[in-house]
Parts: structure tokens; C-alpha cells; sequence
């Protein structure tokens, strides 16, 4: 689904940055959106990496001067367990992507500081 919103940006003139874990997939995604009016900076990384999410919006506001939407896809699953026996260490992973995560992203300074963002979940 990622995929298919920061195509459609692009595809629409917009500036994205694509933030993933697998370089293969950000490669084929700014190869699949060449020639289309806007453009796609990937950049290989991880939402659960926190101290790296200033970072990330530090690479985008260096590369488009500003942010105006930020959309939180990444998300993940449970392993299906019932519910006695979901284990610790998969409650803690599903709850550091699933909330965590966007918690952060929109938490940032630089959503403080621009105040017209729109945070898409």
C-alpha cells in the first residue's frame, strides 16, 4: 500500500520521501516512477529506529524545503496466536510499530515548528 500512495503522489507532481527496510523495493519503486512529474528520494531505514526520525525529516526538509503531508503506513501483524498466548516480545513489536512509531513521526519537531502538516494514518 506504501507503494502505491508514494507512486500516486509522485505521479501527481509530488516530492516524496520513501522511507523502507529493503533497498531492492525503494529501488524498483524510483525506477518504476521515472519520467513521472514528480519525484521520489528513497531513503532505506526503519520506523522502530527512533533516534533516527529526526533525521529522516531533516533529509526531507534538505531535499523539498518543507513537509506538507506525512503518511504513516508502515504496520504490522500479530503472528495470529491466540489470545493466551501472544508472547511478550510480539505484543512489544506490533505495539513499537504500530503506535510508537507514528506517535514519533508526528511528534517531531519540525511538525511543531512548520504547523501545516497533515498526518495521514
Amino acid at each position: 500500500m506504501g507503494r502505491a500512495i508514494a507512486y500516486q503522489y509522485a505521479k501527481e507532481g509530488g516530492h516524496v520521501l520513501a522511507l523502507a527496510r529493503r533497498k531492492e523495493k525503494l529501488d524498483d519503486l524510483v525506477t518504476s516512477a521515472q519520467g513521472l512529474e514528480g519525484r521520489i528520494i528513497p531513503y532505506e531505514g526503519d520506523v522502530t529506529e527512533l533516534d533516527k526520525i529526526s533525521h529522516i525529516f531533516d533529509e526531507a526538509i534538505k531535499d523539498f524545503g518543507k513537509v506538507d503531508i506525512l503518511v504513516n503506513n508502515a504496520g504490522i501483524m500479530d503472528d495470529f496466536s491466540g489470545a493466551g498466548e501472544v508472547v511478550p516480545e510480539i505484543y512489544d513489536k506490533v505495539f513499537e510499530v504500530n503506535v510508537k512509531a507514528p506517535l514519533f513521526f508526528i511528534n517531531g519537531q519540525h511538525i511543531v515548528a512548520d504547523g501545516g502538516w497533515t498526518a495521514a494514518f
